[in-house]
């Protein structure tokens, strides 16, 4: 299981697109769970609001009270500690096919301290 964290703010249709290009290219997608911290205004809430409605597999917090790094915390401590996490912004885009298995058995490795997908 990877945990997936990503960071929104105000930009509906990249957050879309980077959702929909995580579901596609994380093959056995479903040993991930996707979380969007987001931030937005009253002018994109709507459009926020119809992505939650597209995307009910993915968890929507609102970023805590200008204190991100808290927010992120509170949403890592809950999972299992050998889980790895993935941090992304709502602009990145996976073009190719990637392996969960094969990334979590490569952040599982104690010399591994980053691993892109990007």
């Amino acid at each position: 299981m990877i945990t997936t964290i990503i960071f929104s703010k105000d930009r509906p249709l990249q957050l879309d697109l980077c959702l929909k290009s995580i579901k596609k290219n994380l093959a056995g997608s479903d040993g991930i769970t996707i979380t969007v911290i987001e931030n937005y205004s009253e002018k994109y809430r709507s459009s926020l609001e119809t992505l939650k409605s597209e995307h009910l597999d993915v968890g929507f917090i609102k970023q805590c009270d200008q204190n991100l790094f808290k927010c992120i915390w509170s949403l890592i401590s809950t999972q299992p500690q050998d889980y790895p996490v993935a941090f992304f912004t709502d602009d990145g885009i996976l073009f190719k096919e990637q392996d969960v298995k094969s990334i979590i058995r490569v952040m599982r490795n104690p010399n591994v301290v980053t691993y892109s997908m990007r």
